[in-house]
């Protein structure tokens, strides 16, 4: 299973708490992240005072966001049980779009040549609650109008038809328990929530 969505929606969150509870039910699960080193090198660049051109820092970060997928996707497949991928390849295209820049060639191959996941749940949220999160962990910089961009760019995904969306504003232990239903995840014997709004 593959999670995308904006920073700040909460795929980790909910990533962790659903392989914590699946591991304490007895099963084998994990989690595997795909950064491409964005907040790593935002903080670098300003360390240095400048920022590269939009090309050139897609370049790196697509680099780093595809060696992270295929080395997950060998380990991945060396696993049994549930493994959840943090991020993958359409977050970089969706970044790509947000900045403006064309599809590329190597991102739109990689994808259609890697095994494909069992499905992809997107985390949709509200730009201006994302960055309120943000706010408070205080780990990471991001200004409502790039996140905006970040949506748009990933609602403008062909690939986005074929997404599970689920609706990331609501409780965390809410969104938790959606994501395990569609792992197959037993989540414990706590409150029963509503059904996720697909």
């Amino acid at each position: 299973m593959l999670l995308t969505g904006i920073d700040g929606a909460g795929k980790t969150t909910a990533a962790r708490a659903v392989v914590d509870a699946a591991r304490a039910s007895g099963e084998q699960a994990c989690l595997l992240r795909n950064p491409a080193g964005r907040m790593a090198m935002a903080s670098m660049w300003a360390r240095l005072g400048f920022r590269p051109a939009p090309r050139v820092e897609d370049c790196l970060e697509s680099s780093a966001r595809s060696w992270n997928v295929l080395v997950n996707s060998i380990r991945a497949r060396r696993r049994s049980g549930l493994v959840i991928l943090d991020r993958g390849l359409v977050c970089q295209l969706a970044l790509r779009r947000m900045r403006g820049l064309p599809r590329g060639y190597v991102i739109p191959w990689l994808l259609s040549v890697l095994p494909r996941p069992d499905a992809v749940v997107h985390f949709e949220l509200d730009p201006a609650l994302a960055l309120q999160r943000i706010a408070r962990r205080a780990a990471d910089t991001e200004t409502l109008q790039g996140l905006i961009a970040f949506q748009a760019g990933y609602a403008s995904l062909p690939e986005y038809a074929t997404f599970t969306v689920l609706d990331a504003s609501r409780p965390p232990a809410v969104v938790q328990a959606d994501l395990a239903a569609i792992t197959g995840t037993d989540f414990g014997c706590g409150p029963k929530f509503p059904p996720a709004k697909f």
